[in-house]
């Protein structure tokens, strides 16, 4: 099963949501490999992938200054 036929799978399936799944075969893609494989899909130029590490962020502090009221 590659990764396209398992995202078909799950999508509108109940007893797939709030669930984590490990998906993998003979080949594999990175995260960038992902990204660029999607930028070059849909005809956007090379991408500059810049890493950061999560540690030097407060993730709950910036989630909930970006929150929107209505």
């Amino acid at each position: 099963m590659d990764l396209a036929t398992a995202f078909i799978q799950v999508l509108g399936n109940e007893k797939a949501s709030n669930q984590i799944f490990n998906i993998s075969g003979e080949k594999y893609v990175t995260f960038d490999g992902l990204a660029k494989a999607c930028a070059k899909a849909v005809g956007f130029p090379e991408l500059e992938i810049v890493h950061n590490n999560p540690k030097e962020f407060d993730l709950v502090k910036r989630r909930h200054s970006h929150s929107v009221t209505r």
